[in-house]
C-alpha cells in the first residue's frame, strides 16, 4: 500500500506539473490547483489520500487500520476534481 501511494502521488504531480495542450485543460488544471477546487485537491486529495496513510502506515498496525480509509477518502476528493472542473469551463 505504501509503494502505490507513493506511484500514485507522483502521477498526480507529475499531471500537475506538466504543461497541458489546450487552453480549456489548462483552465481546468489552474481550477484544480486553485481556486475553486484546490481545497478538495491538495486537502482530500494530497494530504487526507497520500501523506496521511503514509504518516498512519509508518506508526504502527493500530493506526494502519485507518491508512485504507482515508485513501478512499482522497481517491473521492481527486477524483470530484477531475470530473467538476472540466464541466465548469464554457463550451462557448
Amino acid at each position: 500500500m505504501a509503494v502505490m501511494i507513493c506511484v500514485s502521488l507522483a502521477m498526480i504531480l507529475g499531471e500537475v506539473l506538466t504543461t497541458h495542450p489546450t487552453v480549456d485543460a489548462r483552465r481546468a488544471m489552474a481550477m484544480i490547483v486553485g481556486q475553486p477546487l484546490g481545497v478538495w485537491f491538495w486537502g482530500g486529495g494530497v494530504v487526507l489520500g497520500h501523506l496521511v496513510p503514509g504518516l498512519l502506515l509508518t506508526t504502527g498496525a493500530e493506526q494502519a487500520l485507518l491508512a485504507p480509509l482515508t485513501v478512499l477518502a482522497g481517491i473521492f476528493a481527486i477524483e470530484r476534481c477531475w470530473v467538476l472542473a472540466p464541466q465548469r469551463i464554457a463550451l462557448s
